[in-house]
């Protein structure tokens, strides 16, 4: 399952199209609502705004635009 991708399986699932940003991003969001409320370990999710972003990575990769080195790959600031 995904939760035990590391950021390079993200980043070449992601590339290959294996996965879209808006899967990795809704399936994240997905765990940390499982989870949380038990964790406790984010402050706060920005949801909408991933889900955005998530929509214009998939679009730049489908055109062939250059992709930053962490497309694809779900990050958390603590």
């Amino acid at each position: 399952s995904m939760h035990r991708f590391s950021a390079h399986m993200f980043r070449t699932a992601f590339l290959k199209g294996d996965l879209s940003a808006e899967t990795i991003v809704n399936e994240t969001l997905k765990r940390i609502c499982l989870f949380d409320d038990k964790l406790g370990a984010f402050l706060c999710t920005l949801s909408e705004r991933a889900k955005e972003q998530a929509k214009r990575l998939d679009d730049k990769r489908k055109q062939g635009k250059p992709l930053g080195k962490l497309a694809g790959v779900p990050i958390a600031i603590k």
